[in-house]
């Protein structure tokens, strides 16, 4: 039987690139752990992969900024959960 899970997603409303990290503000945080990958895209193209390293209150989590993304992830994007 399919899973009826939702996706997990969300949206760039952070960007800190001194400090390497973004925060998203996910539909839920149900299910997303420190380490979880985060697909991001704009207007449906691939931006880039970030990793969770804290998840905060009302479906909002922190995901590391890597140096090779910091011109790239834009406020706005969305973000799909990979598991």
């Amino acid at each position: 039987p399919q899973s009826l899970k939702a996706p997990v997603f969300g949206q760039v409303k952070a960007v800190e690139s001194a400090n390497q990290f973004v925060v998203i503000q996910l539909n839920t945080s149900k299910g997303v752990l420190n380490g979880d990958s985060l697909a991001v895209t704009r207007q449906g193209i691939p931006v880039g992969i970030l990793k969770v390293y804290r998840v905060g209150p009302q479906n909002v989590v922190f995901a590391a900024l890597a140096p090779d993304l910091r011109d790239k992830v834009r406020i706005g994007d969305q973000v799909t959960l990979q598991k």
